[in-house]
């Protein structure tokens, strides 16, 4: 069962916005995507009615973010839901919908897991712009995390048992999640772990 914990550090003042409610401004500066994938058509049919959005005008309203990324060299797309959320999907590995904007770890909204003997698992996120850089360390190994148009993408071997996240903010503060990460193969890895509850930092 994967477990995670957060933790917080840096200057003492006002606590880091909750979830990616500090802004996600490619969703704006970037032009709609068209002619996109019928596996993002069908992700933003399933997914938008579930979060106050019409599939529609939720296409009408879809960026792409990242390209070419990692082995699949997969595309990421994303609109805004009804409720402010980043709704995510990489093209054929896994999409998710955050219930609030402020939902997820302070400055991240993340998924990470998957892969398989033979294929890398990764971490895929969506990042505020209060969110300078983040970090990943697996079973102690850095792991290289590319952060481009508020998206982070890192993989990292699918035998990983232990992963830390680290985001830093540009304020200078920063915050820690520790995860228990699930073997290759298990019920709970394939279904991969999505970060959206609310926590407390401490």
């Amino acid at each position: 069962m994967l477990v995670a914990q957060l933790a917080r550090s840096g200057s003492a003042g006002r606590p880091p916005s909750p979830g990616v409610s500090a802004g996600v401004a490619a969703l704006d500066r970037l032009p709609p995507a068209t002619n996109v994938p019928q596996s993002v058509v069908q992700f933003v049919d399933f997914v938008a009615p579930q979060r106050g959005s019409d599939p529609k005008e939720a296409l009408a309203r879809i960026r792409r973010l990242r390209s070419s990324l990692g082995k699949t060299h997969a595309d990421l797309y994303a609109f805004r839901s009804g409720t402010g959320a980043p709704c995510f999907i990489l093209v054929g590995d896994v999409g998710a919908c955050a219930r609030s904007a402020t939902d997820g770890t302070p400055g991240l909204q993340w998924t990470i897991g998957g892969g398989m003997p033979g294929n890398p698992s990764n971490l895929v996120a969506i990042a505020s712009d209060d969110v300078a850089a983040v970090g990943l360390v697996i079973d102690g190994a850095p792991i290289p995390v590319s952060l481009v148009n508020n998206v982070a993408f890192a993989e990292y071997p699918a035998t990983g048992r232990h992963a830390q996240i680290t985001i830093a903010r540009r304020d200078g503060t920063s915050g820690t999640v520790e995860i228990q990460l699930d073997p290759p193969g298990s019920a709970a890895a394939e279904l991969r772990f999505q970060r959206s509850a609310k926590r407390r930092s401490r």
